[in-house]
């Protein structure tokens, strides 16, 4: 855990072992959530929709961009089993 300090412009300062263990590089792009009072940081390059260089984008509604395609997947079939059972 490292301490960071929110500037004057709203802005943080990621510790350089952060940013090793990531292997970011500069001008990447991040995503950053909020659950349960945490903040959550993560590479955008983790989605499948980067990794298949956006070719996925028109797709993939923007809810969803950003997302482990595993975790897409596990929110489909609760989707579709939801409405099978309303079918019924």
């Amino acid at each position: 855990m490292k301490i960071v300090t929110l500037s004057a412009k709203n802005q943080i300062t990621l510790p350089k072992a952060m940013i090793s263990l990531l292997d970011l590089q500069p001008k990447e792009k991040l995503i950053i959530d909020y659950k349960e009072e945490e903040l959550i940081l993560r590479p955008l390059g983790s989605s499948i929709v980067e990794r298949t260089a956006g070719s996925l984008t028109n797709h993939v509604s923007s809810a969803k961009r950003g997302k482990k395609f595993s975790d897409i997947l596990k929110d489909t079939k609760k989707i579709t089993a939801k409405k099978l059972s309303k079918g019924s």
